[in-house]
């Protein structure tokens, strides 16, 4: 697949809300193919999975899959045949792995668990690249927002549960580790902590922007 960096993501996010609604389906029926192809041409699992997905299909043809199922069959489910789940668990033993890259190429994250079946997953550094891009233009998708960030000196924390290979913990740590210039601009609390001991991390840091998880109502204390 085509490599994509940050700021080409941020640009082909930008150029993506100045077409119009038939550019835009053929624009994600063409990705999806793309993504699809790709899966059934490396991935075992997904070949024998999209064996019978006819050649133009569309996104409600596909079968749907689950975190246990994928989990089930991971050695045989990601695209590149030489990752193997043993090796990733083992990377994952040493917690001060969190954000660096597996074979120096994949960042390591796991899903919260929420449904009794986590997930571990892979993510190279194009799509990390696409995903941060995709992040940074929904953060600033008003003037005003980017206008506040620059007078605060780019500053952002996360208020992530921290401690574990979670997204969004891997992520602002993968940064701070590939850029390490950015720590006073980039910082993470524990959602773990006291609620007294996170605003206080916030008023010390005085943030721009501040990211967090949704929590529904009745699931914590």
């Amino acid at each position: 697949m085509k490599k994509t960096g940050i700021f080409k993501a941020m640009k082909l996010c930008m150029d993506y809300k100045k077409t119009n609604s038939t550019q835009r389906e053929k624009l994600r029926s063409d990705r999806l193919k793309d993504v699809v192809n790709h899966a059934r041409n490396n991935s075992p699992y997904y070949n024998q999975l999209y064996k019978d997905v006819p050649h133009n299909f569309s996104l409600s043809d596909l079968p749907v899959t689950d975190k246990k199922s994928l989990m089930e069959n991971w050695d045989n489910w990601v695209c590149d045949r030489g990752l193997k789940l043993a090796d990733v668990e083992r990377f994952m033993e040493d917690t001060s792995n969190i954000g660096s890259f597996y074979n120096k190429e994949y960042m390591v994250f796991t899903t919260s668990g929420s449904t009794g079946n986590p997930l571990v997953a892979v993510v190279d550094k194009n799509a990390n690249n696409i995903m941060g891009g995709i992040s940074a233009c929904r953060s600033f998708a008003r003037k005003q927002d980017l206008i506040a960030f620059a007078k605060k000196k780019g500053k952002t924390i996360g208020v992530f549960a921290d401690g574990g290979f979670y997204l969004a913990n891997s992520s602002v740590r993968n940064k701070l580790k590939t850029m390490p210039w950015k720590k006073k601009q980039v910082a993470v609390s524990s959602a773990l902590y006291p609620i007294d001991t996170i605003v206080k991390q916030l008023n010390d840091f005085q943030p721009a922007m501040l990211g967090g998880l949704p929590i529904k109502p009745g699931t914590a204390d």
